[in-house]
């Protein structure tokens, strides 16, 4: 009767390099898949609440808004002062351009103090007087109509004050028709701030 022949794995020799290299190559390619799927689903997540900084901001109906010679108005959840002026409306961000110390507004003055170190910044929040060498920086803002279209928005490369559409006031129940209702949108219009979108503002500007 012919003897068997002994088999390696029998004899427990250890795995080859090659084999050892597939192993440790297939593990690492394992771990990187499971980092890039956990990568994914962290990113998916919104990381602010609706309503606070970090996203987009409802402030409310254009029919509400501040009048031209108010002040600004405070909205610390979104760190920012909401500010209308005869160019438009503007959201300031509420970091000083020197070293982002918080600043705010002084009515017997009647423009923004950074306490840090003194800048000022005029209502419109162009710059007075340093240490900061560049006007305040701004937030996008969008006005919607009732049906979503976009009515006005800031421009993205100069950061302007958005121009305020025309709003019909006239109560609904005295419209004479669902026409005449449906033919002016701009009176439901809202305003929407975004705080991921922050323009910066150069100097001269």
């Amino acid at each position: 009767m012919p003897l068997k022949k002994p088999n390696p794995s029998d004899a427990g020799l250890p795995v080859s390099r090659r084999e050892m290299l597939s192993y440790l190559w297939l593990s690492a390619l394992g771990i990187l898949t499971v980092q890039v799927f956990g990568m994914a689903v962290y990113s998916s997540i919104p990381r602010f609440k609706k309503g606070q900084y970090g996203g987009q901001i409802e402030v409310g109906p254009v029919t509400e808004l501040p009048a031209v010679n108010d002040p600004p108005e405070n909205h610390p959840k979104g760190k920012f002062w909401l500010i209308r002026t005869e160019s438009g409306l503007s959201a300031l961000y509420k970091a000083c351009t020197h070293l982002d110390c918080l600043f705010s507004w002084n009515n017997q003055e009647n423009l923004f103090i950074c306490p840090c170190h003194g800048s000022r910044f005029a209502r419109d929040g162009s710059l007075l007087s340093g240490p900061a060498t560049r006007p305040l920086d701004r937030f996008a803002i969008q006005i919607v109509s009732p049906d979503g279209r976009i009515l006005s928005e800031t421009d993205p490369a100069t950061g302007a004050p958005v121009t305020i559409p025309v709003v019909d006031e006239t109560p609904q129940s005295a419209k004479k028709s669902t026409e005449e209702t449906d033919a002016n949108p701009e009176s439901g219009a809202i305003v929407r701030v975004d705080t991921s979108r922050k323009i910066r503002i150069l100097a001269g500007n």
